[in-house]
């Protein structure tokens, strides 16, 4: 039982000291790995501390690249800005001298459209720049936020760093305290032999529970390790983390890299521009020099001329209206004077068929005579017989010799030609087939003259375009109502019979209304067939003015220009012309070999943004008596407000007491054009047709002159 119980304990002893012994390798080497983890954890943290300083760097640089970049795209974009100012200037003065279209080019024309799709491709590019700044931005400040996290995680690792130094310090002092109880177990091993014999199972027990907590510390040491094995790993995730961020800072360095190569770009560019620029310039400078020069010479004696011009015209037309009712007065003394003339005429010749019968009968008489004398006494040989040769009308010049035929009528020639009315060279055979207009049923337009001798009511209110196939009977009883006398419509409009309708129920007489239509070949018909149709609808024998709708339409002039002509010469139509012809098609028409009647009218679109682009048809037809009737003229306050014109009529309208629509009106009118009006509001109606009176006050030339340059800036603009 002794030598049992003695191996007993001797194995125990045996198992702590090897339990012992190993908890002692299981320190060293737990020791050896917090040596190593120190270690790496002190290179970590180095270099975890030298990355974020390297991130901190590089986010530092990329921000100071970025706002010089950003400071470089604004210096690019305030030289394109200048560029485009410079060009639109260098534009605005060669548009300003004689239209600039006689002095540029179509080549240099061509290379400042290029240099201006240059700058659009430029601004294009810098808007493309901002926006990359903008996402570079946004990355940097993602970038700090991820840092800012990083660094709060490292701080929280390094605080869990630290508890688990103190616990394994905690565990090392345990692990001490089990190295000096082995040393005491090993020096009273001896007598623990001796003792051992003499243990009891309480003390047997004690040392057991002190080998159990041996084997505990073990475990506690494994789970250290284990915990040890997971802050490793953390810290590798943290320092691939670290290495992504790095990547990052390289990309975004690339892209720094990208803009600094766009901004190269758009320099570059730049400098071709300017370059280009000046070579245009230059080019231009020396093309257009000696014309220039020249050009500008003339243009500013034209302009004193024209001021001069206008500023006589100014007192001209004071003074015209001032003498308007004199006109009128003179005008019915002149007719009071044909209709004498005329009385006179009929009274010569009455003298004339008198002496003509006397003289017959003196002749007859001194023939008989003279037959008696001779002894003829046959009555049917008297002069006094019907029968008889000399009372035959081609026997009169037998009788009557032919020096007093001829002082009789130079006697007459001139009292026929004082009692004939005068007449315009171009004075067409409808003149006398149709009765004439009532001037005073116009009194409240402008009677412009046209080149048949007749005269052109301006404003003509119109039916078509925006009221086209619609009821507008009640439109033109307004109309009637409010003063306007000429009514301008088409077979195209669909309106015609709403006209007719509106011109009875006002109660107008036919020669107290001027009506105007036009062809436009509807549904394949001739001119007479839809001319006539025109007639039926408007429930009238005759018109005041026909025209052709569209040069389209007549391709060929030569073929239809004669209907029209004959239309004339038949007294159905008083006047004819066209519609929407430019210069091109109106010099075609008016070069006819075989043309009898010239048109007299061309109505054509025609506003302030169009100046430019209807001057050649405006100024070919003043040049051949053609009157140029605007329709559109109030374009820039209906549909292209917005433009330059808008603040210059608001300014004038202002000052002179008109109203916008009024301004622009007026503006037509003193270029001596016809106007062709629209509106569906009474007041407006009224308000446009005052322009027209003798009392409303003319625009200064320096209105006019703001209008026509506003007008050419927005026509410049548009293009």
């Amino acid at each position: 039982m002794g030598k049992r119980a003695n191996k007993t304990v001797k194995g125990r002893a045996e198992k702590v000291d090897k339990s012992v012994t190993d908890s002692l390798k299981a320190t060293k080497q737990a020791q050896a790995r917090r040596e190593e983890r120190k270690i790496l954890d002190r290179i970590t943290e180095q270099s975890n501390a030298d990355r974020v300083r390297e991130l901190e760097r590089a986010i530092d640089a990329a921000e100071v690249k970025v706002q010089k970049l950003y400071s470089d795209l604004r210096t690019t974009q305030k030289a394109t800005d200048d560029h485009k100012v410079e060009l639109a200037n260098e534009r605005t003065k060669l548009s300003t001298v004689s239209f600039a279209p006689t002095i540029i080019s179509a080549g240099e024309s061509s290379r400042i459209s290029s240099m201006q799709s240059k700058l659009d491709s430029t601004t294009a590019l810098l808007t493309a720049a901002k926006t990359h700044v903008v996402e570079l931005k946004s990355e940097r400040a993602k970038l700090e936020s991820e840092n800012a996290r990083t660094t709060r995680e490292t701080v929280l690792k390094r605080e869990g760093l630290a508890e688990e130094k103190a616990g394994l310090k905690a565990a090392k002092e345990e692990l001490e305290q089990l190295v000096e109880r082995r040393k005491k177990v090993g020096e009273k091993s001896g007598e623990e032999e001796w003792r051992v014999k003499r243990k009891s199972p309480e003390e047997l027990e004690v040392l057991e529970r002190t080998i159990e907590q041996v084997a505990g510390a073990e475990e506690m040491i494994e789970q250290l390790e284990g915990e040890i094995r997971e802050i490793n790993d953390n810290a590798q995730a943290a320092a691939e983390e670290l290495v992504r961020r790095s990547d990052n800072v390289a990309s975004a360095k690339l892209e720094l890299s990208h803009l600094q190569s766009i901004k190269n770009t758009l320099v570059v560019q730049n400098r071709t521009q300017e370059v280009e620029l000046a070579t245009a310039r230059a080019v231009l400078a020396e093309a257009t020099r000696p014309a220039l020069v020249e050009k500008i010479t003339w243009t500013l004696r034209d302009e004193r001329i024209l001021r001069d011009a206008r500023r006589e015209l100014s007192e001209n037309q004071q003074r015209a209206k001032g003498l308007e009712g004199r006109v009128e007065e003179l005008e019915e003394r002149v007719r009071q004077r044909a209709l004498v003339r005329e009385e006179r005429a009929l009274k010569l010749i009455t003298i004339v068929r008198k002496l003509n019968k006397a003289t017959i009968k003196l002749r007859a008489e001194n023939a008989n005579l003279l037959l008696e004398l001779a002894g003829v006494n046959s009555s049917d040989q008297r002069i006094g017989n019907p029968q008889h040769p000399f009372m035959h009308p081609s026997s009169i010049a037998a009788v009557l010799p032919p020096s007093l035929i001829m002082r009789s009528i130079l006697l007459l020639l001139p009292a026929l030609a004082a009692a004939l009315p005068q007449q315009h060279p171009f004075t067409t055979l409808s003149s006398s087939l149709l009765p004439p207009l009532n001037r005073s049923a116009f009194a409240g337009h402008e009677l412009l003259p046209l080149n048949d001798g007749t005269f052109f009511p301006s404003p003509a209110f119109g039916v078509g375009s925006i009221w086209k196939h619609t009821n507008v009977t009640d439109l033109v009883i307004g109309a009637l109502e409010v003063g306007y006398r000429h009514i301008d419509n088409a077979a195209f409009y669909a309106t015609e019979e709403d006209v007719a309708r509106a011109i009875r129920h006002v109660g107008l007489r036919r020669d107290e209304v001027y009506l105007t239509s036009k062809y436009d070949g509807l549904e394949g018909r001739d001119l007479e067939t839809e001319f006539m149709d025109s007639l039926r609808k408007l429930d009238t024998p005759y018109l005041d003015q026909y025209l052709i709708h569209n040069p389209y339409l007549a391709p060929d002039p030569s073929l239809i220009w004669p209907v029209l002509e004959s239309l004339v010469k038949r007294g159905l139509v008083r006047t004819i012309g066209v519609s929407n012809y430019n210069s091109t098609f109106l010099s075609t028409l008016l070069s006819m070999p075989d043309l009898k009647i010239p048109p007299a009218v061309n109505q054509i679109r025609y506003h302030a943004y169009l100046t430019i682009e209807q001057s050649p048809a405006v100024h070919l037809a003043k040049r051949h008596k053609v009157l140029t009737a605007a329709y559109s003229a109030l374009t820039p306050l209906t549909t292209a407000t917005g433009g330059p014109m808008d603040e210059v009529l608001e300014g004038i309208a202002e000052g002179e007491g008109m109203t916008t629509a009024q301004v622009l009106l007026e503006w037509t009118r003193e270029q001596k054009l016809a106007v062709v009006t629209t509106s569906g509001n009474s007041g407006r109606q009224k308000e446009q047709l005052e322009v027209f009176g003798p009392d409303f006050p003319s625009l200064s030339s320096k209105d006019r002159h703001t209008i026509w340059k506003a007008g050419i800036k927005g026509e410049l603009h548009k293009e």
